[in-house]
């Protein structure tokens, strides 16, 4: 996968690794995805890394086809290390992954369609609910 932002947020406390994230979306192109996932465990560099990697099987759960050559989808993970604990990676790594297809379904769900010139593009919400 090829990550064109980079969010580096080890040192930081929140709001910062926030702010940074908002950072990276204004950079982004259209079409784009930014997920970001976060914890408050104490994680090393290669563990947040793998957290982040593994949070694109959520993405493949949600969405077909995925990681297409027109895709930009990029994840992140945070680690607060404010519990001051470390965790399970293989628990981290199911909950990344399952929060991550969720997270894309909440947002199909959210989506409003948009009319473009005379073409409307409807959303899931105009075609499964036409009176709003």
């Amino acid at each position: 996968m090829q990550i064109d932002v980079e969010l580096d947020t080890r040192g930081l406390n929140c709001p910062l690794p926030i702010l940074k994230a908002k950072r990276a979306l204004t950079s982004m192109l259209s079409g784009q995805t930014l997920r970001v996932v976060a914890t408050d465990a104490v994680l090393t560099k290669p563990q947040a890394q793998r957290l982040a990697q593994v949070s694109h099987d959520g993405l493949a759960r949600a969405i077909n086809p995925v990681h297409t050559m027109l895709d930009g989808d990029t994840l992140f993970a945070l680690a607060t290390g404010q519990s001051g604990k470390g965790a399970s990676m293989l628990l981290l790594a199911t909950l990344a992954a399952e929060v991550t297809a969720r997270a894309v379904v909440n947002a199909v769900w959210a989506a409003q369609g948009i009319t473009i010139g005379t073409q409307r593009w409807p959303a899931v919400a105009d075609l499964t609910n036409p009176t709003t």
